[in-house]
Parts: structure tokens; C-alpha cells; sequence
């Protein structure tokens, strides 16, 4: 520091000053940042959208095809396990499936409303009434010891 020229010394000891002058941050701001940053956590455990139809190449899905004649397909995947949507009748008939069969039930999770759906002995459940607009689906496990999966929010 004794190199530097004394402009640049100077402005380091005026900007030093004024930093001591700054208010310390209110105790309910700094509670409020470490709950968003404990956040990441569960951001790691979402299943990011792996496949969607509607936007999938379309000489690909005349590949692909759905076995179950769906008007849409949708694949969620994470290390925890994957989730499978075929929307059909105009979207507004879903039935899912996930793996590892480890589920209970799926929450469809809707701005208006979240539907709690059981998972049967296959990993499958099934809405015949699909609400319009963003969807998201968390898989509540059978026991405390799996972490929920849950999906991407996703326009339907």
C-alpha cells in the first residue's frame, strides 16, 4: 500500500468510512436470506422436465409415439427417480406414473388448488379433470426416510 499513489490511498480510507457508517442489517432481513439460501437444498431434490412432446422435433414423436395415444407426453428425471405424464382428451386427462414405486400419493399442485391423488401398486394415479394453467406434482413417499420428488412447474 505504501506504493500506491496517495489519490487512490485516499479514496480507499474514504470508502473504508464510509462502510463503517452503513447501519448493520435488520435481524428479520438477514433471517429472511438465510431461509432463501437453505432453498438450495431443496432445489437440488426438483426433477427437471426431461422430455416434453409439444416441444419435441416433430419427426421424433412420430418415432417415439405414445403407446396410451396421449395428446401430450411429459418425463420429469432426477437421481431420486422420474415421473411420467400423459395428458390427453384436450389436457385435461392426466395419468401418471412414477419410479421408484415408493410413492403414496401425488399432489397435483395448481395456482387455483392442489388435488392429492393416491399412487396404486404400479406407481400410477389419475385425474379426469385436469385444471388449465401451470401444474407442478409432488410425490409424497411412504416413508420419512425418502424424500419427496417433486416436479418443474409446467404449463398445461
Amino acid at each position: 500500500m505504501l506504493d500506491e499513489p496517495i489519490e487512490e490511498v485516499a479514496l480507499l480510507a474514504d470508502v473504508a468510512t464510509a462502510l463503517r457508517r452503513l447501519e448493520t442489517v435488520p435481524a428479520d432481513v438477514v433471517e429472511q436470506a438465510k431461509a432463501a439460501f437453505a432453498w438450495r437444498e431443496v432445489a437440488n431434490a426438483v426433477a427437471a422436465l426431461d422430455y416434453d412432446s409439444a416441444v419435441e422435433d416433430d419427426a421424433l414423436v412420430s418415432v417415439r409415439g405414445s403407446s396410451l395415444g396421449s395428446d401430450r407426453v411429459l418425463t420429469f428425471a432426477t437421481d431420486g427417480g422420474r415421473v411420467e405424464l400423459y395428458i390427453s382428451d384436450s389436457g385435461r386427462r392426466l395419468l401418471g406414473k412414477v419410479a421408484p414405486n415408493v410413492f403414496r400419493s401425488a399432489v397435483l399442485r395448481h395456482p387455483s388448488r392442489s388435488l392429492t391423488l393416491d399412487v396404486d401398486a404400479s406407481g400410477t394415479f389419475f385425474v379426469d379433470r385436469l385444471p388449465r394453467g401451470p401444474l407442478s406434482v409432488k410425490c409424497v413417499p411412504l416413508t420419512d426416510s425418502i424424500s419427496p420428488l417433486e416436479t418443474e412447474w409446467v404449463a398445461i
